[in-house]
Formats: C-alpha cells, structure tokens, sequence
C-alpha cells in the first residue's frame, strides 16, 4: 500500500482492539463481580439463572457501547500525505470534523511501537512528533 497517494483509514481490526479493551476492563471491573454471589460459605462463582440474567442485562449493553466506540473510533480517524504542500492531513471526527495539516519539515521523529497484541496481528502503532506547538504528538493506532 502507498501512503503518498489517496486518503487512508487505520486498520479494521482497530475498531476490534478498541472493543476488546473496553469488553475486559468491563469484565475485570463489573463483569467479573455480577458473576459472584455471597452465600454462607463466602463469595461462590454460582452460574444461577439469575445470576446468568443480572450478568447478561449488564453485558449486552456494554458490549453494544463496545462495538460502537470501537467503530465509531475507526471511522473517525483518516490521514493523507498532500503532495502540493508538502503537509502530511490528518482529519479526525464523524459529526464534528476537525482538519490537521502538518507540514513534513516540522516532523522531527517517528516512533513505531509494538504491543504484544499488535503483534501478534501484525500491526503497529505510529507516533509522529512534530517540532513546538501545543498539541505535538499524532498517534496513529494501528496500521
């Protein structure tokens, strides 16, 4: 794939990492917890029916918030290098857009970083840093 030409989104399996993030930290925080009933020996993992329902009318939800937000986070993000200016465009948003052009010569590094997840899919995750400015950081997770 040539990056110098046309306009480009992340990977689609962004949007899938963004939903497995969300899904265990749920899982960890709440998930995990509506599973556990206090009996008289203490706390039991006991897969009632209504330990099942309470479970599942809390999940189903978050993991309706999940698959959006992992979506909605792969749609919004697109970049291009315009070749006219010199400026590498990187547009964010669905509702409300916002237009970044970064001139090339105020790039001073570009940082590659490789979680164990994304590597495992072959992905990366490209920081660009820009020379001053407030907002000096663009990260582009995962292509």
């Amino acid at each position: 794939m040539r990056f110098s030409e046309g306009t480009h989104r992340l990977h689609w399996a962004t949007g899938l990492i963004r939903m497995f993030t969300i899904m265990l930290i749920y899982f960890v925080l709440l998930g995990f917890p509506l599973l556990v009933t206090q009996t008289e020996d203490g706390l039991t993992l006991a897969l009632t029916p209504e330990v099942a329902t309470r479970f599942l009318a809390v999940t189903i939800p978050f993991m309706v918030i999940a698959i959006v937000a992992g979506l909605w986070g792969w749609l919004a993000l697109r970049f291009h290098v315009d070749g006219d200016e010199d400026d590498l465009v990187v547009e964010t948003g669905l509702l409300r857009k916002n237009k970044r052009r970064i001139p090339l010569s105020r790039i001073q590094a570009i940082d590659v970083v490789r979680p164990l997840m994304t590597r495992m899919l072959g992905l990366a995750e490209v920081r660009v840093e820009l020379a001053g400015g407030a907002r000096s950081e663009i990260a582009l997770r995962y292509l």
